[in-house]
């Protein structure tokens, strides 16, 4: 989100709006129904002011979802199961929203074909969730609680890609605390057997 060099100054408070207007058609019709006319409409704007502040409908889309679910933060309760578990809570409370179950995969297309949008997603909200699960490995593995070594890559893998497959192909199957349980249990299996 960079604005244009020159010109009148930056209105962030035309920001806040095309934002919580996009979040708002976004948990309602998902991004396949947006369109620049209708969020700049409800935001009470533009489209010139839109396109200072975002390329396009996706980049708009994906920094929606990271101002709301771009933090992640998991403290050190001193047991690697319960501090996965609290992170990997949240992360179905993520999948688990509109927000997401009905943007996510338009998005995934999106990125696909576009490198920017590619980059936005990878740097702004999956790469700080790999490097939270890391620290929480390596914090475990100070503790002794884990052995040297071990496929941290593959441990984060274990985590997401089950949700991953949940919300891209829906079969109904449940999200909940069971499924919770076992991601976990397979993420600490994994990294065990180093």
């Amino acid at each position: 989100m960079s604005p244009t060099s020159g010109g009148r100054p930056f209105d962030t408070q035309i920001s806040k709006k095309l934002l919580e207007a996009a979040k708002t058609m976004m948990e309602e019709r998902g991004f396949s129904e947006l369109s620049v006319d209708s969020i700049t409409s409800a935001a009470n704007t533009t489209a010139p002011a839109f396109y200072r502040r975002y390329a396009n409908l996706a980049e708009l889309a994906v920094t929606v979802i990271i101002e709301r679910f771009g933090d992640v933060s998991v403290g050190d309760s001193g047991d690697l199961e319960a501090d996965l578990r609290i992170f990997q809570q949240h992360e179905v409370e993520v999948f688990n929203s509109p927000l997401v179950r009905h943007n996510l995969p338009a998005l995934f297309d999106m990125a696909r074909t576009n490198e920017a949008i590619r980059d936005l997603y990878v740097n702004k909200l999956v790469r700080p969730r790999r490097d939270r699960l890391r620290e929480v490995f390596a914090t475990a593995r100070d503790r002794g609680d884990l052995p040297a070594g071990g496929d941290d890559e593959y441990a984060c893998d274990l985590l997401t890609g089950p949700l991953l497959s949940r919300l891209l192909v829906p079969l109904g199957l449940p999200i909940d605390e069971a499924f919770i349980e076992r991601t976990v249990a397979s993420a600490v299996r994994e990294l065990r057997s180093a």
